[in-house]
């Protein structure tokens, strides 16, 4: 990275987070392993609501796919967006095109 080379990486550190979060223990307790490590310069969160992503194909196959555990990871990445520098959230929920 410092010599010039662009890092882009899924999820960086904040799924691990936010589904340690879910499961009760606290937000700044998951959140301090991160402190001292590089922060991203930009994070781009793809945003879509639980209902709007059942309604695509293959929603719920996997284990956390549930509606009720999207909604807290989903509140939880919404407290990321305020206090985490460069976040951009990005509505997934429009059509491929948009």
């Amino acid at each position: 990275m410092r010599s010039g080379v662009t890092v882009i990486c899924e999820r960086y550190a904040f799924s691990g987070v936010a589904y340690s979060v879910i499961k009760g223990l606290p937000y700044a307790w998951c959140r301090a392993p991160d402190i001292g490590l590089p922060r991203p310069d930009l994070v781009l969160f793809l945003d879509i609501s639980p209902e709007a992503a059942r309604l695509r194909g293959g929603y719920g196959e996997e284990r956390y796919e549930k509606e009720e555990t999207q909604r807290k990871v989903r509140e939880v990445f919404e407290k990321f967006g305020t206090d985490t520098h460069g976040w951009v959230r990005v509505d997934a929920g429009k059509d491929k095109d948009e």
